[in-house]
Order: structure tokens, then sequence, then C-alpha cells
């Protein structure tokens, strides 16, 4: 049991609550509590646990249905062996304290730059348990990644968790018009994906999860966009098909998301056709010297012997065994009328007999 007392500040919720529920043989119970935390207070490591407001934690056991000694025991598990038990944050008046965002009441933590997306909360808490739990991507989201499943995917480039991260944005983005997630929303993403790529490459000496990958994505694309100036666009924001856009993603570019709806463009969902290969026979080798005669000089002199009447004559020989050749079988196949050889053998006879 010591080992789950006074956790490191980076060991995410879901380590923690596992080994938490080992050692006391109650794992279900503290995977409910964890999912539940997530879904309320976005916390995702001990770090950012020790900042929830006491309110929020009181919320988060009560839609787990979870008895209050849990959160006794979270108290106590967040402090080493023997301390006095964690307390989390009770707001009080501003002006008694500096403003702290722990202290901050709710309203101005979910201040949000976009009017539509105000009165909104993260994707994952809009959808709820029941949703979330059968969401699944669309077949042909990530068509353009190529990349094994036995292999540890990248950070950076076409084929990597950069690549997977924008298709989620974008898809998220248009079918429901949020850009903002929480990690129970990231947490699920994350399990479809691990059935996808399991093993990411680690960033530095520090192992890599889809879920932070996915949430840094829409953070990233949040911070720089209240940072710039109106209609700039981030950079790794992709040109959007608009026949894919939701109405409430219609919204958000007409209050200056910075998105570009391409009219022209195929939607996400649609399975890309294959470029095109006319089908073309294999050329069959063809032999550079038949009965002794160069291949390009029977094919020239095809159909016209000069000597057919000679015993000795190999043009006939090498005639046939050219077959293969299409010039020479054609030739084959259309011989002159029998009157015509006769003629021309009894020339080439004469000639012979004249020699």
């Amino acid at each position: 049991m010591d080992a789950v007392y006074n956790p490191p500040n980076e060991i995410s919720l879901r380590d923690w609550f596992e080994q938490i529920g080992e050692a006391t043989g109650n794992e279900q119970c503290w995977a409910t509590l964890r999912h539940s935390v997530v879904q309320v207070t976005a916390a995702s490591n001990v770090f950012l646990l020790k900042k929830v407001r006491d309110a929020d934690m009181d919320m988060a056991i009560a839609n787990a249905k979870l008895s209050v000694g849990y959160k006794d025991a979270l108290c106590d598990y967040l402090t080493p062996t023997g301390a006095a038990p964690f307390a989390f944050a009770v707001p009080v008046k501003a002006h008694n304290r500096a403003f702290d965002r722990s202290f901050a009441p709710a309203s101005a933590m979910s201040k949000k730059k976009f009017a539509s997306q105000a009165d909104r909360p993260p994707l994952g808490r809009e959808l709820g348990p029941d949703e979330l739990s059968n969401l699944t991507f669309p077949e042909h989201l990530f068509q353009s990644v190529k990349h094994s499943k036995e292999l540890p995917m990248k950070s950076r480039g076409v084929n990597s968790t950069e690549a997977v991260a924008d298709a989620v944005w974008q898809w998220v983005f248009t079918k429901y018009g949020s850009i903002h997630v929480d990690m129970a929303f990231c947490e699920r993403a994350e399990e479809l994906l691990n059935e996808r790529w399991p093993h990411l490459k680690p960033w530095g000496n520090n192992e890599r999860r889809w879920s932070d990958v996915l949430k840094n994505r829409f953070t990233n694309v949040r911070a720089k966009v209240s940072g710039e100036a109106q209609g700039e666009t981030y950079k790794n924001i992709l040109n959007i098909p608009e026949v894919d856009l939701s109405s409430p993603a219609r919204r958000l570019i007409t209050e200056g998301l910075g998105v570009i709806a391409m009219t022209a463009q195929r939607s996400l969902y649609e399975l890309a056709p294959e470029a095109y290969t006319p089908d073309a026979a294999p050329i069959a080798a063809q032999p550079a010297v038949v009965a002794g005669i160069p291949l390009a000089v029977a094919a020239a002199t095809a159909g016209t012997d000069p000597n057919p009447a000679c015993p000795s004559d190999v043009f006939a020989d090498a005639t046939a065994a050219a077959a293969p050749s299409p010039v020479v079988a054609t030739a084959a196949a259309a011989p002159p009328p029998a009157a015509a050889r006769g003629v021309a053998g009894a020339s080439a006879g004469a000639l012979c007999m004249s020699l």
C-alpha cells in the first residue's frame, strides 16, 4: 500500500488509480471514479488533480455514484504515509486572495473566444457516457495514413501521430462544430486509435499516449487562434471540405476561426479513388537469332524469299522457327496465291539451273 501514497506529479491518473485499485482489490470502483474525475475536471495527472476545486471533486464522486469515503481515501493517498490529508481548493473572496486560476469561478475558467462555444461544455461531457462509449471513427477517416500496426509511429510527417491528430481534429470540427475536448473524449479516442496503431515512438525519454497527443492538438489550435489577429489561420489547420461542414462548424467559420471551406474538395469520409493504370500484357522476350539468321533481318525480309527453290534455302527454316515474332507470324499466316507461287517457283528454278 505504501507505493500508492504521495504519487509523483507527472504520473497519469489512469496509472495511479490502477495502482490504488490493485492495492485495495477494488479495481472497478477506482476505474469508475477516475473516469468521472477526468470527465468533470479534465485533470489527466496528479499535478492537475491537486488543483481541482473541492466542489468539482464532490461532483465527480456523486457522478460516479460512490460514497464520500473515496474522496477521503484519495486525500490520504495524495500525501506521504502518516501526514495530514490533502485538501482540495475551496474558493475564497477575491479581496482576501490574489487571483489564481485554481480558485477562479467556473464562469471565468470556461470563458471562450467564440460566442457559439460559450455555453457548450467540452465534447466528452457534452456527448455523455453512453454516446461516448459508442463513439467510433468514420471508416475512411485515416485512409491517407499508411503505417504498420506493429511498428512505433513517429510524431511528425505524413504517416505520423501528427497526421492522425489532424484527421481527428477535422472530424470533430466538421461533425460537432467543437474545438474543445476533454480527457474523457481523448481517452475514448485513444482506445479506438490503439486498435489501429498501439505503438508510438517516445518523445525523448517520455512515453507518448494518444490521449495526450490529441489533447495537445486541440489545445495548440485554441492557443494559436486566440493569440493571432482576426482571420489568420493556424499553420496546421488544413482546408476543410464544405460538403462535410455541420451547422455549428459553419458558425465557427463565420466567427473568425480561420478555416477555409473548399467547395471542390471531396468528403473526408469518401474513399479516395485509386490511380488508373491501363492494362498492359507483358511482352514476351524474342530471340536475337533464329536458325543462324538475325531476327531483325528475318523480319525485314519476311515474305520475300530470294531463292525458294534451292534445297539449301535456310530462309524458310528461319521463318518457321521465328513464329513467336508477330511480324514473321503475320507473313506466314497470309501466303501468296498458289498460282503466283508456281510462277515464282518456276522462274527461280530456271535461275538455279542456269547457275
